[in-house]
């Protein structure tokens, strides 16, 4: 049985949180003593979300599908709170209609392969540094579409067995370092 982790004092970053398991997941860190980034598309959804949380939270807007946005809303975190302890790459969407893959669209395709999976990657790339140093924790929020049939939902279903795939890499990677 893993040990619980010990939030309190501690500083954590989360992605797609100003809703739903985001949302959650940022206000149950912060009942637990953590200060939370809690980071969204929308700005004001952020802000709105943040401040519904309490005192030790402040609200970034980051696209993370953008590069420079998600190392942005890393760095904005560690200046606020002096550091990062823990990120949780959680943002995702789903395809807007439900369709076989030869009926999907191919931007609408890309658009949930690069929100899902590729905006993981880049919110693990832009806090690993800090991860790594602080002997830290990085959550990616999978789903049972990484083990399940995607029918009906490939981008969604590849997309996530993907994020399930990065999660293992990076256990057998950072746990040799401490995080």
């Amino acid at each position: 049985m893993t040990p619980r982790l010990d939030l309190n004092g501690k500083v954590a970053l989360v992605t797609g949180a100003a809703r739903g398991i985001g949302f959650e997941t940022a206000r149950q860190i912060h009942l637990r003593g953590a200060s939370v980034a809690v980071v969204d598309l929308d700005p004001e959804a952020a802000r709105e979300a943040a401040e519904r949380i309490g005192e030790r939270a402040i609200g970034i807007g980051a696209d993370v599908t953008d590069d420079a946005a998600i190392m942005r809303a890393v760095s904005e975190t560690i200046e606020r709170f002096g550091g990062l302890d823990v990120a949780v790459a959680n943002a995702g969407i789903a395809q807007s209609q439900v369709a076989t893959v030869r009926g999907i669209g191919g931007e609408e395709w890309e658009r949930v392969f690069e929100v899902d999976m590729l905006g993981v990657w880049r919110t693990v790339r832009a806090a690993l540094p800090q991860i790594v140093a602080r002997k830290g924790h990085i959550l990616v929020t999978g789903s049972v579409y990484s083990f399940a049939n995607g029918v009906l939902n490939s981008p969604y279903a590849v997309a996530k067995d993907g994020v399930e795939a990065l999660g293992r890499g990076l256990r057998a990677e950072l746990m040799p370092l401490g995080a």
